[in-house]
């Protein structure tokens, strides 16, 4: 046997094993942890990953427990399971640890800690989820157990949020061109009729940039949107779906490449309809 595999071999054999093997192989050698690190590896790794669990059925399902039955458990709040979707008995689970629960005390006051509970999962991707509260947005990656605090955002967002009647709406996705992860957030009222504010923080750019308000549609409503609503992200562009007063509901995309708003109108049969809008391989689907 030779003394050494051939480099090639080694690549291909470390793409083949799972991520948790790979977390410890990292210190083998600086070679290792170099290759291992890489965007590229880790983009092919993900896409072999992704095509083997779709082959098989293995896919898994991100699950919020339910509010905790004492008050005095509030502080317990958002815990986050992996569970094995295609499990009718959902018997096999993984427990995560929520990222605001292990860190926000540290990070932020006393006086907000109990509100960074309230957070939601604005979405997934290539297997970054984004987990956004009014005062701090997360990426994170569970399966390597890391995660990054977004800085803090440029437009203000008042801690007398709730007598004001402020939200700020999120969308998680990437940019294809750049090989970079968007997200954005758009801050406006729900009673009053000021205009929203939209800024995009990109991984490549580190920061956010506020957008320009002639790119936000003048019937564009987050606030709609934020509560009845989840985002679907298909072919680089957001999508949520919206309900205007005179034309009933349609389809508002942002495209996290050209950073843009557009709008798409739905057929005549499902604008006055609640309708469930998912992701079909590259297309959108409504029932």
């Amino acid at each position: 046997m030779a003394d050494y595999f051939p480099e090639e071999v080694i690549h291909e054999i470390l793409l083949r094993l799972p991520i948790k093997s790979l977390i410890k192989f990292r210190a083998v050698c600086k070679s290792w942890w170099s290759l291992i690190k890489s965007s590229t590896f880790i983009r092919t790794h993900f896409s072999r990953r992704t095509a083997q669990s779709s082959n098989q059925n293995d896919g898994h399902l991100l699950l919020l427990n339910a509010l905790p039955e004492k008050v005095e458990a509030a502080c317990q709040l958002g815990e986050l399971f992996s569970l094995h979707w295609d499990k009718p008995e959902f018997g096999e689970y993984t427990k995560l640890v929520n990222p605001f629960i292990c860190h926000n005390t540290a990070y932020f006051p006393k006086k907000i800690t109990f509100l960074l509970q309230n957070f939601h999962v604005v979405a997934t991707f290539n297997g970054l989820i984004c987990l956004a509260a009014n005062f701090a947005t997360i990426i994170w990656n569970p399966s390597v157990r890391k995660f990054m605090f977004l800085p803090r955002p440029r437009i203000p967002f008042p801690t007398d949020y709730i007598r004001k009647s402020m939200i700020a709406s999120y969308a998680f996705g990437y940019d294809s061109r750049t090989d970079d992860y968007k997200v954005s957030r758009i801050v406006s009222g729900l009673l009053s009729e000021a205009p929203c504010e939209v800024e995009v923080w990109s991984l490549s750019r580190g920061a956010w940039k506020t957008l320009s308000a002639a790119v936000i549609p003048a019937d564009f409503n987050p606030a709609g949107i934020s509560l009845r609503y989840r985002q679907v992200f298909v072919n680089g562009i957001t999508h949520w779906q919206q309900s205007l007063k005179n034309e009933g509901n349609c389809i508002v995309q942002f495209d996290m490449i050209n950073e843009v708003f557009g709008k798409i109108t739905v057929p005549d049969a499902l604008k006055r309809k609640n309708c469930f809008m998912s992701r079909y391989g590259e297309s959108l689907f409504l029932v």
